[in-house]
């Protein structure tokens, strides 16, 4: 390998390296690769990146409502029910109704 020039060298000691930043950057790449990677592997089954967030959330609380769902994402709860609705006919999705209590909530 060549030898740095003493002028190189110097220069090189006197720059100060954002660690945070380049690793800022390093992320940011590799999240822009992994999230390009999953929207063309999701898209030829109709889950498009708007999605993304619901089943991250289903994964972590798989037992959570429509209403915890709509809460954590910031949507309104009708539209969390078509989502979830339409998975479930397309049989990406299997929502278990909550049984109603006796003398509970409605």
């Amino acid at each position: 390998m060549a030898r740095k020039s003493k002028s190189l060298q110097s220069a090189e000691l006197k720059v100060r390296v954002d660690h945070e930043k380049i690793l800022g950057l390093a992320v940011n790449t590799l999240g822009g690769t992994s999230f390009g990677a999953c929207r063309k592997r999701t898209a030829r089954h109709g889950v498009l990146p708007g999605v993304y967030p619901i089943i991250a959330w289903l994964m972590q609380l798989p037992e959570s409502t429509q209403a915890e769902l709509s809460r954590l994402i910031g949507i309104e709860q009708p539209t969390m029910a078509i989502t979830l609705r339409v998975w479930n006919e397309m049989g990406s999705f299997s929502a278990n109704p909550i049984p109603i209590m006796a003398g509970g909530a409605t």
